[in-house]
């Protein structure tokens, strides 16, 4: 590979990081932000998260992974991201609607962006459009930026269904279609 067609790779490849940031840990309308109130941003955070997406975005490589697996995956990576900045984090946590859009919404960036990678998203971002389109019962939450696993589940159950129904072979599939520029 040329130094050219490398730094222009690279180039590429940090612009879908930048746009997958800027979508999870961006505005939030109204919804719970990541950090301490003090803080609009921490960039040794970023550069944590931005190495844990790349991270795991190679397992997404060539091969589909289940349901199970990949929550395992947004989970460790809510866990390591806790225990090396829990104190710029909001209340000292992160939740787990956040770390489930940028892990999703990465691996989106590099489906849509990068097809020569062979990336295969488990799941689809759950952003306020989505969530809404799912007809969420109440008792359940409705904001990604509030989300537990156990909503991000149910989401992910609804969203089968939803996919199904419209004939789509995967989440990524049916939320692609949904997706309003």
């Amino acid at each position: 590979m040329s130094d050219i067609t490398e730094k222009k790779a690279l180039f590429h490849e940090d612009a879908l990081m930048f746009n997958a940031l800027k979508d999870s840990l961006g505005s939030t309308r109204g919804g719970r932000a990541v950090y301490k109130k003090d803080l609009e941003h921490d960039d040794a955070f970023k550069e944590s998260l931005k190495s844990e997406l790349r991270v795991l975005a190679g397992q997404y490589s060539g091969q589909d992974v289940l349901d199970e697996p990949h929550i395992q995956n947004i989970k460790g990576l809510i866990s390591r991201l806790e225990l090396a900045h829990r104190d710029i984090l909001n209340e000292g946590v992160l939740k787990f609607g956040f770390a489930a859009k940028a892990l999703n919404v990465y691996l989106k960036h590099l489906w849509c962006g990068k097809p020569n990678l062979d990336i295969r998203p488990t799941h689809c971002p759950f952003d306020n459009n989505i969530v809404q389109e799912l007809g969420l019962a109440s008792g359940h939450e409705h904001r990604w930026t509030y989300a537990e696993e156990k909503d991000y589940r149910e989401w992910v159950r609804l969203a089968y269904i939803a996919a199904e129904a419209e004939g789509k072979a995967t989440l990524s599939e049916w939320e692609l279609t949904k997706w309003k520029p």
